[in-house]
């Protein structure tokens, strides 16, 4: 339990609450005094007096953070879908995501490109992953093709309208770029390279983020900071999008795809 209080600053006004996220009428309970939060809520506060506006008052996210999400492959054989998300794919376009493994890699995600399908953004995968606030690191290790083109994005998909948030692309010959075109570096083709973003929910406008790319060979990772999330509304996520997006034959695979809250 957690003692909340709450203040306006019209001293007189009088303060009704929620804790359900919906924003309180004058219908809402009424604040007689501090009181105990014993299970997580969103709380919503507002003040009303005759004569002053209070338009969407304050909130308060009090929640436990979700569990950390980690692709797992331990007991997949090559052909299997992935264990984790929702593969989409298009019948009869042979462009598929199935479990695959090499003489270096025991197991991993092979997404397969081709022409000719209905729509550029198959095959994709799509994870669920809830989060309202909070600070939160993805990590997802990729190896590319020359003509791969992916993009990786965090997303509020599942209530119209929907934001896209932190997103990076990589476009035929490994150009690693932004949504808005801005290529930062070229990623090597045919080799493992991390990639690691954090960013922070529940804030307006929406948050920057970071990007990190570790690259074999290298001690320290190339850092791009302060990059824009697409969405201007983008405050929280419910989903984790890794999409095949070229319109010709190509190749990239995936593994180690994880998304952690921090702090």
């Amino acid at each position: 339990p957690i003692q909340i209080t709450l203040a306006a600053s019209e001293p007189v006004a009088a303060i009704r609450y929620t804790v359900n996220g919906t924003l309180p009428t004058m219908r809402s309970t009424p604040y007689a005094g501090p009181f105990l939060l014993r299970e997580p809520c969103e709380l919503r506060a507002r003040s009303f007096k005759d004569g002053f506006a209070d338009g969407s008052g304050a909130s308060a996210l009090f929640a436990p953070p979700p569990d950390p999400l980690r692709l797992d492959l331990a007991g997949c054989k090559p052909g299997d879908l992935s264990p984790m998300g929702k593969t989409h794919e298009e019948e009869g376009k042979e462009a598929t995501i199935r479990v695959a493994a090499d003489e270096t890699t025991p197991a991993f995600l092979r997404f397969l490109d081709r022409p000719g399908q209905k729509y550029d953004f198959n095959p994709h995968l799509s994870i669920p992953f809830k989060m309202k606030a909070g600070r939160l690191v993805g990590r997802i290790t990729v190896r590319v093709d020359k003509d791969t083109h992916l993009y990786y994005q965090w997303r509020r998909h599942n209530i119209p309208p929907l934001q896209p948030g932190p997103t990076f692309y990589i476009r035929p010959g490994g150009k690693l770029c932004l949504t808005n075109g801005r290529e930062l570096m070229r990623v090597p083709l045919g080799q493992w390279v991390t990639f690691e973003v954090t960013g922070t929910l529940g804030v307006a406008p929406a948050a920057p983020f970071t990007l990190r790319v570790h690259l074999p060979g290298e001690e320290k990772p190339r850092e791009f900071r302060d990059l824009p999330a697409p969405g201007a509304g983008f405050r929280a996520m419910d989903s984790l999008f890794i999409v095949a997006q070229g319109v010709a034959k190509a190749q990239f695979d995936v593994k180690d795809i994880e998304l952690v809250p921090a702090d």
